[in-house]
């Protein structure tokens, strides 16, 4: 899914804005056609009229269907306009748009040269206070810092206030001298004179009210004497709801004068207009947000107070200044007097004002959304690295989660409506002062229930229920983690009926700034940011292990549709329960010949233990897409086998991974899993998966005790790319998974990865190309050391003894010292064991970009030259001496000496021949071509990399290396 709703490009003279929309095409299309109007209203608050006919128009809407239209095009709430040419316009649902080009040429470009009047904002005194800047944080609660009984939010009923008129002259000509009648609900309140301007000229007008409550709009109409055309008339009515929450705009002078030269959305010049459009946008927005406990939208409103401009709203001394205007009696202590603000800096180099002119600045109205008290959806998407919880095995789970709402204006700032807890608190707090957040969030179910069902839809008794949370703050911000990170906060177990009452954590009792309770509950001391409104339930029977994520917003809907007293939420698994039969034990991804783009694949599995095989009717396959979880993406049915004699195996003619809707978010890697059923039709649960990584290329491989790790290089890592792994860990039990990392002790750190090694202390060593440095893993995948040390991430190139500019690859001799093949400085670093400098391999010698070290037998051979080249070396003495150089090579990567001096390289001898794994044998300085290998023990070689020295208990010779996609591994006994 794009987050960003907007991507820009300009070409020469002509402006082209395009807009491509995440949202999902509907079932059917809903264009919806409008007569033509005068206007485009928001509740009558803004009255636009198209008056730029003869302009030839000629933006490019783009629908679903592919059709396309031509006219002039403009965003609005959760609509698109298009006027054409006649000025008829035409509404279309944003779910039924693509792509917008906004094109402007030269003709749209020039400057008209004409006055135009408009109301650039205007200011209700007195102003309603906030708490902006007064509310403290504690222990992961709001306080007010201010005794909120002494302070006045709004103006006494029958209070004298003032509304202060800023009629500006936007154009680039002097206007003419007329009137201005100011109204309130159609009654006249004051007709002042406005006189002639100097094009950027700004007169004030005023004039006064009697206070009253509910909802009231200000109308101010500037019509000047004669008939000197204006750039645009539209704009000199203005219209804006009198209890609306102000909004303060604090903006740089350099972009204000630049929205002077150049045409808005609306036609007309001046960032005025153009901040005025914003707001009545999102007041649209907030009137489409309907749902059945907020009938009416939402009623809140927004109104632009004020306009600041200074040379550079974040420069010290300009902020000093402008945020002591902001505030009662201009106190660094005073109250706030704004409900919202928005801040605008320089324009940057290469920024052309057009862009931002024509656009709808949507994640500028969702920080409005924030200044309200909303909170920030988009955070409680998580990767991966992000989670601490352990599987049964001890190893990190990998599971990220995304919203499932996306829709909306929290969550992606764009044409969508606000959720419906957004709307209900908007509605429950309106009027109230803002400045504290997401108090909404503490409104849930006075118990929240999970319900576990199996397989079958049976009630799961008895199964361990482990709770981990999204941190706000502390050791773990930022993760999913639980006491001490990978320990759960807490496990119980489900009763005789699959329940399970989430025990409530503590959280203080007390009031929030809104007036909402505070005690405790699953989520504890919520955040008032909503950082941490996620939980992450794992699901274990036994050495099966489902991951659920619960979201805060889920108990607040819930709650908000009358479940005060109890919530309860039902976990379909896919657990086997007491009455089924015992799964598989594993599944395994199965590929044989590779010459296809797609070749055939296998899901094979083992006979399900202890269990006779005459009680098995049939298999099922499963596949599930990403590392969601199983609730956001479950496990779905593939395929059935009947039973029959060595039916172990099926073939698979699926594609091998899904194509990801748009929006979804997710990665494209793939699990497959077996299940048995009986003759009653109970299904067991689902065997040990297989897995597959997404648009992967293997880099290098290691092998420690029990289990191989490859490296992998390809799409991904990120919260919208095809895949968060880059390591995969093989063993003969489980087979190749994917193998999660952890640097919570290095934040901002985010792993690369190159080649790997394993130390004399079973530490993963892995080379890391993107930070260079080498990082030193645990046998769980917790960076515990980087080499050199760096205070700040991502590291930076160096060419200093001991430091490296992308390194590549690493090899770890008998004695604990590194070989680093330095790519990036064309060299290969010997480290001792502690990784300080020792000296470099062959140092008269100029190596070429090495990128694949491996030592075997006192033997050190190193791969350079994009492939071509493979030296070896002696390690056995004193120094380091070369042995010999391998013929020229294809494509090679790392190569082992064998103990009779026989070298082992995977590659090509010619470009006529197949990747395979090539033996020579080493002569005075030289070596002979002996013969390539393409079958080895475990199957044959396809491209294969990262041949690695394991010696077994019976003290022989292996080296293994990993084939292409699916990447499995293959091992040779070194003669």
């Amino acid at each position: 899914m794009k987050r960003s709703i907007l991507l820009l490009s300009f070409i020469a003279v002509i402006g082209i804005l395009t807009t491509e929309w995440s949202a999902a095409a509907p079932d059917t299309p809903a264009t919806l056609p409008t007569a033509p109007a005068p206007s485009v209203s928001a509740e009558g608050l803004f009255a636009y009229h198209f008056e730029k006919a003869g302009m030839r128009y000629v933006d490019l809407l783009t629908l679903r269907d592919g059709s396309k239209r031509l006219g002039k095009v403009m965003e609005w709430a959760d609509q698109v306009l298009v006027y054409d040419a006649q000025g008829r316009r035409r509404a279309y649902g944003v779910e039924d748009v693509r792509q917008i080009e906004f094109r402007r040429f030269r003709r749209h470009r020039a400057l008209p040269g004409q006055p135009d009047l408009t109301v650039s904002y205007v200011e209700r005194l007195p102003r309603d206070p906030s708490w902006h800047g007064r509310v403290a944080v504690e222990g992961g609660t709001a306080l007010v810092e201010i005794d909120r009984a002494k302070t006045a939010w709004r103006p006494d009923e029958g209070a004298t206030v003032t509304f202060k008129v800023h009629v500006l002259n936007s154009g680039q000509a002097e206007s003419q001298a007329g009137p201005c009648k100011i109204s309130v609900d159609g009654a006249e309140i004051a007709a002042p004179s406005v006189p002639v301007l100097k094009a950027g000229e700004e007169h004030v007008v005023e004039a006064t009210w009697k206070w009253k409550s509910g909802d009231h709009t200000l109308r101010v109409e500037v019509l000047p004497d004669g008939q000197i055309p204006e750039v645009v008339r539209w704009n000199n009515e203005f219209e804006e709801p009198v209890q609306g929450l102000g909004v303060a705009v604090v903006v740089a002078r350099d972009r204000y004068g630049a929205f002077a030269r150049v045409a808005n959305m609306g036609d007309s010049y001046g960032f005025a207009d153009w901040v005025q459009y914003q707001l009545r946008v999102l007041n649209a927005l907030l009137a489409a947000s309907v749902y059945p406990t907020s009938p009416g939208g939402i009623l809140e409103r927004v109104r632009c107070d004020r306009i600041i401009v200074v040379d550079d709203p974040y420069d010290a001394d300009d902020r000093e200044v402008w945020e002591a205007a902001l505030r009662r009696g201009g106190a660094a202590d005073g109250l706030a007097e704004y409900a919202a603000l928005m801040v605008f800096g320089r324009l940057g180099e290469d920024e052309d004002p057009l862009h931002d002119a024509l656009k709808v600045d949507w994640p500028r109205l969702k920080q409005i959304g924030i200044d309200l008290g909303l909170v920030d959806l988009l955070q409680l998407d998580t990767e991966p690295w992000q989670c601490l919880a352990v599987d049964p095995h001890g190893r990190y789970v990998e599971r990220g989660h995304v919203f499932p709402w996306q829709k909306t204006m929290m969550y992606a700032p764009g044409p969508f409506p606000f959720s419906e807890t957004e709307a209900a608190f908007l509605n429950q707090v309106r009027g109230q002062p803002r400045g504290s957040q997401g108090d909404y969030l503490l409104q849930l179910p006075a118990k929240v229930i999970v319900e576990v069902r199996s397989t079958t839809g049976r009630p799961l008794p008895n199964v361990q229920v482990d709770a981990y949370q999204l941190q706000g703050f502390g050791e773990y911000a930022g993760y999913i983690a639980g006491a001490g990170g990978g320990e759960p906060i807490y496990s119980a177990t489900t009763d005789e009926s699959g329940r399970l009452a989430l025990i409530d954590q503590e959280a203080p009792t007390q009031t929030s700034p809104l007036g909402y309770e505070v005690r405790p509950n699953p989520f504890g001391a919520i955040a008032p940011d909503g950082s941490n409104a996620l939980l992450l339930l794992a699901i274990r029977d036994g050495a099966s292990a489902e991951y659920h994520f619960l979201r805060l917003n889920d108990c607040n809907l819930a709650y908000l549709h009358g479940q005060k007293k109890e919530y309860v939420r039902e976990i379909a698994t896919r657990l086997g329960d007491g009455q089924s039969l015992v799964p598989p034990a594993t599944a395994a991804v199965i590929v044989e010949e590779r010459k296809e783009a797609q070749p055939p694949m296998y899901i094979s599995w083992t006979a399900p233990p202890t269990v006779p095989i005459g009680l098995v009717e049939e298999f099922r396959v499963y596949k599930k897409t990403s590392f969601a979880g199983e609730d956001e993406r479950p496990w779905n049915l593939v395929a059935a086998l009947k039973k029959g004699p060595m039916r172990w195996a099926m073939r698979y003619d699926g594609e091998y991974f899904d194509e990801p809707a748009p929006e979804a978010g997710f990665s494209r890697d793939t699990f497959y899993a077996v299940s048995s059923v009986d003759y009653e039709g109970r299904e067991s649960g689902l065997s040990g998966p297989g897995y597959l990584a997404y648009g992967k290329e293997a880099l290098k491989f290691a092998i420690d005790r029990d289990a191989g790790y490859i490296t992998l290089a390809g799409v991904g890592p990120g919260r919208h790319g095809d895949s968060s792994t880059r390591i995969l860990r093989w063993d003969g039990q489980f087979g190749t998974q994917p193998f999660g990392v952890r640097s919570v002790r290095f934040p901002e750190y985010r792993p690369g990865f190159g080649g790997i090694a394993i130390s004399a202390d079973h530490r993963l060593v892995i080379a890391d190309p993107v930070n260079h440095v080498l990082a030193y893993y645990d046998e769980q995948g917790n960076l515990d050391a980087t080499l050199p040390e760096r205070t700040m991430w991502p590291g930076f190139a160096s060419d200093e003894p001991g430091e490296f500019n992308v390194p590549f690859d690493v090899a770890v001799d008998t004695g604990g010292q590194y070989y680093v093949a330095d790519f990036g400085n064309n060299r290969v670093q010997i480290l001792d064991s502690t990784g300080q400098f020792v000296g470099l391999v062959d140092e008269e010698f100029r190596f070429v970009g090495p990128h694949a070290v491996a030592i075997a037998n006192g033997h050190l051979c190193v791969t350079d030259s994009a492939g071509t080249r493979c030296r070896v070396y002696d390690l056995r003495g004193e120094r380091v001496k070369f042995v010999c150089e391998l013929p020229p090579l294809i494509d090679a990567d790392r190569g082992l000496v064998s103990r009779t001096g026989k070298v082992y390289i995977t590659g090509r001898a010619t470009k006529a021949t197949d990747p395979g794994l090539l033996v020579y044998t080493p002569t005075m300085d030289r070596a002979l071509y002996d013969r390539a290998i393409y079958d080895m023990e475990m199957g044959k070689v396809y491209s294969p990399r990262g041949m690695y020295l394991y010696i077994n208990a019976l003290d022989e010779d292996y080296g293994y290396c990993v084939n292409k996609f699916p990447f499995d591994m293959r091992r040779c006994r070194l003669e």
